[in-house]
């Protein structure tokens, strides 16, 4: 499988700087293929509704998302680059979010989690609904402890047609809680549609377990299941005199076809630990 968030948003990890106001999505932005872990990027701008891809298989659905980071000089791009492709799957009350480094399956039936780390060969198990202190580190659990995330999230009625679905436009903002004190504030837009033919909550399943074991505080974990719906947009902007940089995470493939064997299982040959540390997530 290729190799994010989710990501869908609220799998981007985005550096903690001032922001411009993020403004429409410009759809028109070129999202030709790129190269990221060996593995040829896709060269899709639009995609088709969900469809199947023939085979005699069971059909999931897959989304396709890539992060992109675009800069400007005077109005002219000077350079777009890949920074991620991901995977998300959705099959029989199981999810797998697969990311370069890493993997995140959900069995909800088994009420299992799992979090594959591709760079060491190793796992962690446990049981669904995730809880946070039976899996983290204890470094993870001070680090998160000691400077929390936090932010909102607001529906802003306002809609937009993107690859021929109609979505809801949402306000993000995250900053970083120092004794009551903003910093490092965030701000950007998401836009997510319910106009699919599938079980869309699998994905905000995910998101919400996911969420768990990322530095989010309990405020901004709940504001930010408001976002109902397949995320198919994301963008962030900043400004600074005459450049511009801009992230944007976009769908650019929603198709139903046979997963790969073994996608909601662990791989051979990878060793059990029993937390998530610093080291796998970042």
């Amino acid at each position: 499988a290729m190799t994010i968030t989710v990501c869908c948003l609220i799998l981007v990890v985005v550096p903690f700087v001032l922001p411009m106001a993020a403004g429409e999505p410009e759809l028109g932005d070129s999202f030709a293929g790129g190269v990221i872990g060996g593995k040829t990027t896709p060269d899709v701008v639009k995609s088709p509704p969900v469809e199947s891809t023939g085979g005699a298989g069971r059909k999931d659905v897959c989304s396709v998302e890539v992060t992109r980071t675009i800069t400007k000089t005077l109005g002219k791009t000077t350079g777009s680059r890949v920074n991620e492709v991901t995977e998300m799957w959705m099959g029989d009350e199981k999810v797998a979010l697969v990311e370069k480094k890493s993997t995140i399956i959900c069995d909800f039936r088994a009420n299992k989690f799992f979090f594959l780390n591709h760079r060491d060969s190793t796992y962690v198990e446990s049981s669904l609904p995730l809880d946070r202190s039976e899996v983290l580190s204890t470094e993870l659990k001070w680090r998160y402890r000691e400077d929390p995330v936090t932010g909102r999230v607001v529906a802003t009625g306002r809609t937009r047609e993107i690859m021929g679905k109609e979505c809801e436009e949402y306000d993000v903002v995250y900053w970083r809680d120092s004794d009551g004190e903003k910093r490092d504030v965030n701000e950007f837009k998401v836009w997510a549609t319910t106009d699919v033919d599938f079980d869309y909550t699998l994905q905000e399943r995910l998101l919400e377990n996911r969420r768990k074991i990322i530095n989010r505080d309990a405020v901004i974990c709940e504001e930010l299941g408001k976002i109902k719906g397949v995320q198919m947009y994301m963008e962030i902007k900043w400004k600074k005199f005459f450049s511009s940089r801009k992230i944007v995470t976009k769908i650019v493939e929603l198709t139903e076809k046979e997963p790969p064997e073994g996608l909601y299982s662990v791989p051979t040959g990878y060793r059990r630990k029993d937390y998530i540390s610093h080291h796998d997530l970042y």
